[in-house]
């Protein structure tokens, strides 16, 4: 047994030095290579794969989500000391219902400010003979509630040098290339119940396993759009706050400078559509803001307003060109490389712009110049949404306004490249009869009444509101409650 003892060592030492050899590897592909740290963050540290949000029961996938208007006050802060000026904006968060959440997000705000401030004052201020001092700085807090999340952005700087007045009175500044100066542009997300500060993880549910996403996106996008990158993405550093969620609809994943992939500071754009099934999004609260945010206007006139995000496929671009005779074109593209096939959807797009060119309406119409070709054309998820129309009116000779439309639409899914009719999105024509009829009961005494099976071959438009169709040359829309969940699919 004692002489098994060297070779059991040996071999454990051999597997040691083997599995060293399979981590981090460097650009050059030698063994062990370790990432350096940055701004406090260690990547090599990766995260572990699973979000920490709770995914509710009877979870559906989000079409949209909700985003939060605010009304704006703030404190504007005028500070003096010695050569040195400080202009500050602090936000009032009046908006917020829960008092302690208030309180703790001001608080959070005061801080960064004072740290701020503490850093300006602690900058030695240039001081010349014969020389004026230039030393001012400035910093601003601005907020953002997107489901149920608050953003804050918090951005500074400073800019010190010395200056003097040469004879004809121009301002001369001296070393105009090197002046004393800095600049950040921070974001910071928070939990609108609670005033606690988010991770990356956080805004994930916890049987997801968005690090595997979000790494293949962050690397496909350094690798196609980040030119002379240091080395490969090898993952999200563990407990990543370097992030922020957008109005837009996009989650912004932020290397800071010193990172150890890209020369400067570099920001990832990921459509939240392409991680819908993964991140915790939902309406926002109404009972999480102030009675005050909802009923007084601030200085502006604005009251608290909520409104729907939709998660539209960016990938997508209409490309719309007017030709020289007033008629114009349309084509669909993506700028993935990967995406399906749009040969069948331009067909569809071209026939249909063409049929509305040769009507009476645009014919008429292209004769005014004010008149143009309404392209009502989207990407949500999926779903392609084509309507087209025109409308043209004017008055007569007795002075009646008379007036031409024409319109055309069609609905195509990007998974199987092919049209969907109000027949392949409804769950049911009794249920869609029914809301109609619900619907026009409120103002009118009219009746929908199609015949059995009306809705196979019908061209529809499905969007994050609902569908809507032409049926007998009447307008109808249906809300979401008469769509089946399934027409939302992600796309492959």
């Amino acid at each position: 047994m004692k002489k098994l003892i060297p070779l059991i060592v040996l071999i454990l030492c051999v597997c040691l030095l083997c599995s060293c050899s399979l981590t981090q590897p460097g650009t050059d592909g030698t063994a062990g290579a370790r990432l350096p740290s940055s701004e406090g963050i260690d990547w090599n540290k990766t995260a572990s794969g699973k979000g920490k949000a709770a995914r509710p029961a009877g979870f559906e996938l989000p079409i949209s989500f909700t985003s939060a208007s605010l009304p704006y006050k703030t404190h504007n802060i005028e500070y003096h000391y010695d050569d040195v000026k400080i202009n500050a904006y602090m936000p009032d968060l009046f908006y917020i219902g829960d008092e302690a959440v208030r309180e703790k997000l001001t608080s959070f705000c005061k801080g960064m400010l004072n740290d701020f401030f503490d850093e300006v004052l602690a900058l030695e201020v240039p001081n010349k003979p014969d020389r004026v001092t230039s030393a001012e700085a400035y910093a601003s807090c601005y907020t953002d509630v997107l489901s149920d999340y608050i953003v804050i952005n918090f951005t500074t700087s400073y800019y010190f040098t010395t200056y003097r007045y040469d004879e004809n009175g121009n301002t001369v500044y001296d070393d105009p290339d090197e002046p004393l100066s800095g600049y950040t542009d921070d974001y910071f997300v928070f939990d609108l119940r609670t005033g606690e500060r988010l991770m990356l993880a956080d805004l994930f549910y916890s049987d997801a396993d968005y690090a595997e996403r979000l790494n293949t996106i962050i690397a496909k996008d350094l690798d196609e759009e980040y030119d002379g990158i240091k080395r490969p993405f090898e993952g999200i550093p563990e407990n990543y706050e370097n992030f922020r969620l957008s109005s837009g609809g996009g989650l912004d994943i932020t290397f800071p400078d010193e990172n150890p992939y890209t020369e400067y500071s570099y920001t990832v754009s990921i459509p939240l559509w392409k991680i819908r099934d993964i991140i915790a999004l939902k309406p926002t609260d109404e009972a999480l803001f102030s009675e005050e945010a909802k009923t007084s206007p601030d200085q502006y006139g604005d009251t608290l307003k909520l409104y729907d995000v939709y998660l539209d496929n960016s990938d997508y671009i209409f490309d719309i060109e007017t030709l020289e005779n007033g008629d114009t074109t349309i084509k669909l593209r993506s700028t993935d490389p990967d995406a399906p096939d749009l040969t069948e959807i331009n067909e569809t797009l071209k026939k249909i712009n063409d049929d509305v060119l040769a009507s009476d309406a645009w014919q008429k119409a292209k004769k005014d110049e004010y008149n143009e070709v309404n392209y009502d054309c989207s990407v949500t998820v999926n779903l392609v949404n084509i309507n087209i129309s025109v409308y043209y009116g004017t008055y007569d000779d007795e002075g009646n306004w008379q007036y031409d439309d024409y319109g055309s639409r069609a609905c195509y899914d990007l998974n199987t490249g092919k049209q969907l009719f109000l027949s392949d999105v409804i769950t049911s024509e009794a249920e869609a009869v029914s809301y109609i009829n619900g619907d026009l009961a409120a103002d009118s005494e009219d009746t929908f009444a199609p015949p059995a099976n009306f809705s196979a071959g019908l061209p529809v438009n499905v969007g994050t509101y609902g569908a809507s169709f032409i049926y007998d040359g009447e307008y109808y829309y249906l809300d979401l409650s008469c769509i089946k969940p399934t027409v939302w699919s992600d796309t492959k």
